[in-house]
Order: C-alpha cells, then structure tokens, then sequence
C-alpha cells in the first residue's frame, strides 16, 4: 500500500462521492482501489460529455476500531446512482474479491434508483450478479452492511441487494423500496399512489416505517459516533450468527413473519392505519398528514400464453402440476431424478403473496427428498400497487432468493425456464438467481416497457427501436441466460441435472462459481464487465491520510 497525504483541497480532487465525505469522520484510516487504467461505461450518451473514471460507484477499504472493512460508495449525482454494466461490475468486483480474500465485513453506502435504463440488459443481470455475491458472503459469515442517508434513496434492483445485507442503516430522510410512487403512478394512475404527495412518499418508504418492520435501524442524522458504535458490535458477534441466514428454521421463521404481514396489513390503505391497528404511537408529523384512503387492488386471473402451454405439454406436466387462479404454479414428478415444479403462469404479477408461495415450495424441497426443482417463469414483473411497497416486497423477493440460494447450497440443481415473458425484479430475484437460466428463443425479458423507459429517460424509446434488446437472444448474449431452447424435454432436464450433480461432487463449495461475466464477455453481449472484474481482482490500494484539517 502507498500512502498518499491529502489536504482539503486534494480530497476534493479525489473526487470522493458527497455521502462518503459526509461521513468521513466514520473511519480511522482508507484506502481507494486503484486500477491502472479508467473504468467508464462505453455505453455513455456523448451529448453528456466524457464519461466518469468509476461509473459512478467509488471503491475502497476503511478501517474501525482496528477492524477492516471493504467499502463500495454509490455516488447519486451520476445517473442518479443507476446500475449500469461497468457499474454493476465495480461492486460485484469489490464483493467477490472480499469473499476471496475473507474480508472481515463488507458496507456499502447506497444511493440508487436501480438499474440504469439506458443499459438496461447490462444493469439487470449486473444487480442479478451482485446479489448472488452478497449471498455467497453471508453463506461464509461476512457481515453485509449497508447504509441509506439522505439522497435519492435506494430503490429497484439496489433495493433487493440491500434487502440482502445482514443489516441495513438508515437516517431520517433515508427512502428504500422496490418501486418508486412515480412507477407505481404510471401503471395504475395518481390515485394508488400519489407521486406529488411527499408526505406519503416519506412516511411509506422512510427509515420510521422501515425501523419499526425491523429491516433496518434508524441511525441519528449525521452521527458517525452512533454507528460506529453499532458497527463495532455487531462485528462483535460470533460467526456463526452471521451464516445462519440459510439454515431450515431461520427460512421457514421468515416465511411466517412475511406471510403474517402481509395477511394483516394487505387491507389497510396507509402507513397510519397499519400502525394505528398495531396501537403503535406514531411520530407527530403524521398526525397533521391526510391519510391515503384507495382500497387495496386484488390480482386478476391469469391467461396462459400458448408459449407456456406448449412448455407444459412438452414436459408432460398438464396433469402433474396445479396453476392457482393467481398464477403460482405447484407439482412434482419423477424421472431419472425427482422434480419439484414451481414459478408463475400468464403473466402474472409477482406480488408478496405470489413470491411467498413460491418461497413456499422451496422450503418444501429442502425438508424433501426432492433431487432438483424447476422454476417456471411467466410474470410481467413485480405488482406495481402501493401496498407492496408498504409491506415491502423487496423482502418477500430476497427471501425467494434466499430460498435458492439454500437450495443450491444443499446440492439441488435449480433450472429457470422462461417461458414467455419475464420482467424486473422478477426474474432478478427469481429466474437469475437459479444455477441456471433457459428461455425459450420466442420469450421477451425486460426492465420495463418501452413507454415506460421513454417517460422515466425522457427518450424517444418506441416498441420497435427496444425489441430486439428484450428478446431472450440478447440476454443469451450478456450471459443472463444460460441456454436458448425451443423444445425443452424431460430427458433434456434430467440431462442438465446430472451434468451438474457432477460438477458439484468436483467442487466443494457450493452453489458452483457465478460465470455469467465471462459468458457475456465471450457472447460479445456484455464486454465491458469481465474485464472490469479481472482488474479489481488485481487492482492495489492506496492510502488516503485523513488529517483532521482535510476533513
């Protein structure tokens, strides 16, 4: 390591992101990852002038009280801190080398609305692969720590890899959720969830709500003193209770706190009324607030596509498997191996209840002697209503991933097959997060729709021009799918199960490597993230001496 001496003026020159140098006084000592050549997306709009070193995520190692802590920090004011190709990559990077070298925690300082739209496919497996590593660190007992201050807030696909962490900060004006009111607004109008009334927007996805559903703490506003005291201890605790995130009991207690949750408070209409229903004081800002009063939507009846039942006929499951009025499909079967079916059917809407039941199914397979299981996919993405976003369906999809991830760890392949469409965090959470994901060469995989991005990126994004991006073709390329295939089989599967059963006996941790970087490098679908990984994986940190004058 070299050291560096920094005056005031020389930080600012460091280019630190605002939230890191706002909680500077946090660490002792840090340390930049340093790479020999700049890192900057190639997918950058030109009329936006050159393209930031970094992508807009900085990258380091801090040090607390003696400890080490290896540090990613979103910047917000570059794309509003979206994840894009070379910036998914940067923080996959810095999360696999900590598990490589058995870092002694990992923080991550979050300030994103989610995916970078304009490098949509890019973005989408970038949160997919990052996710994936948080939950490889927490398998090895790395503490995950992630803090959401004031800013832009912590939304989309950064929204789950929070939701991933072992423990989530948060201050006063810190937001987190799935879907912004804006996104929701745009689906199903200003009436389910109003994008102008800031107070709603506050009380729904801030750090009091979110405190009091005990996902994250509610840290005193700009007091690095506080955190570092509960950083200090919770590094404290044994390793032990850092792993336990996939264990049976700890799944299944899980499954009944988000079921329960949302069964109670799915049919209140506000963040006040849920928390007056549990007789819960609410702060006093609220008492002055107009609660919204829209009754809770319930989900249609699905349609299945004749690409989904061509699947199922394929694969013989027409009598072997159940597709509930909602969507969520149950069976088993037994070939060579024995298989437990279950996903969504027609284009469902992956709401809590519909990912819960699938979370369900993967509980049942690990108490069963089930060899393997399918996970069919057909889903539009996550359901854009406000009482999601209330009850937090970004914890009931990291669950699901949770969920997979036990399964794999145990040795049972898990198979994605898109059948149709799949879409957002449903997929991210779901269909990337098995050991390996098909579609059917006729599928559309997106982020959202094409007059979707044109509204949020304020482009001329018509169906036409963002076709051929959504195919299952060009998800092949980036690496997200693992296989294009027409005429999926049972022979087909159990050959697939057992090609992987074999590499896992050969390998003795499990689940297997992630190696989408590199198949998206090799399919020239995806070209920068690899090579971006590949340096930070030899990058050299240098020191930055933080006297108290540059502070």
């Amino acid at each position: 390591m070299s050291t560096l001496p920094l005056s005031a003026e020389s930080l600012a020159l460091a280019k630190l992101p605002a939230v890191l140098l706002r909680w500077l006084a946090l660490w002792d000592q840090l340390w930049q990852w340093e790479v020999p050549q700049q890192q900057c997306s190639p997918h950058w709009p030109a009329a936006q002038g050159s393209a930031p070193d970094g992508d807009g995520i900085w990258l380091g190692l801090a040090s607390l009280d003696g400890k080490k802590i290896w540090l990613a920090v979103q910047d917000g004011k570059v794309t509003g801190g979206a994840i894009g190709e070379v910036h998914g990559a940067r923080l996959c990077a810095l999360l696999q080398r900590a598990l490589t070298e058995k870092a002694g925690a990992v923080m991550i300082i979050a300030e994103s609305g989610g995916v970078r739209l304009q490098e949509a496919n890019a973005g989408l497996i970038a949160v997919a692969e990052c996710i994936d590593a948080v939950l490889r660190l927490r398998a090895a007992g790395i503490p995950v720590l992630v803090l959401i201050d004031q800013g832009r807030g912590c939304f989309g696909g950064m929204g789950l890899i929070a939701a991933a962490a072992t423990q989530v900060w948060m201050t006063p004006a810190a937001r987190w959720g799935m879907s912004g009111a804006a996104v929701i607004a745009q689906a199903h109008g200003n009436t389910e969830f109003d994008p102008e009334d800031k107070a709603l927007h506050a009380r729904t996805h801030g750090a009091w709500h979110r405190s009091y559903l005990r996902e994250a703490m509610l840290l005193p506003d700009d007091e690095p003193a506080t955190l570092r005291q509960q950083i200090t201890a919770l590094l404290a605790q044994p390793v032990s209770e850092a792993a336990d995130f996939f264990t049976l009991p700890v799944l299944q207690q899980r499954q009944r706190a988000l079921s329960e949750r949302w069964q109670t408070g799915k049919s209140f209409t506000d963040v006040i009324s849920y928390w007056r229903s549990q007789d819960v004081a609410l702060p006093s800002q609220w008492l002055c607030e107009q609660p919204r009063t829209a009754a809770a939507a319930e989900p249609g009846t699905v349609q299945i596509s004749a690409l989904q039942k061509r699947v199922l006929a394929q694969l013989s499951l027409n009598d072997t498997v159940q597709i509930s009025p909602q969507g969520v499909v149950r069976g088993q079967w037994q070939s060579r191996y024995r298989w437990l079916v279950t996903g969504t059917a027609g284009g469902a809407e992956s709401g809590t209840a519909l990912v819960l039941a699938q979370a369900a199914s993967c509980i049942q397979a690990l108490q069963e002697p089930v060899d393997a299981v399918l996970l069919l996919i057909s889903t539009c993405g996550q359901r854009l209503r406000y009482q999601e976003e209330m009850l937090s369906l970004h914890q009931a999809m990291l669950h699901l991933s949770a969920c997979l991830f036990a399964l794999r760890q145990a040795g049972k392949p898990v198979l994605g097959l898109v059948c149709d469409q799949a879409a957002a965090s449903a997929v991210v959470s779901g269909g990337m997060q098995c050991d390996a994901l098909w579609a059917l060469p006729e599928a559309q995989i997106r982020v959202m729709s094409a007059d979707a991005i044109a509204r949020v990126t304020g482009t001329d994004m018509t169906a036409d021009n963002l076709r051929p991006a959504q195919t299952a073709q060009a998800h092949w390329q980036t690496g997200a799918v693992h296989q294009l295939c027409d005429a999926p089989d049972r022979a087909m599967l159990d050959d697939w199960a057992a090609e992987l059963l074999q590499q896992q006996r050969a390998n003795k941790c499990l689940p297997l490597p992630d190696q989408r970087s590199f198949l998206g490098w090799q399919r020239q679908g995806r070209t920068a993230a690899y090579p971006v990984i590949q340096a930070l994986q030899a990058a050299t940190l240098h020191s930055l001496v933080l006297k108290p004058e540059a502070v």
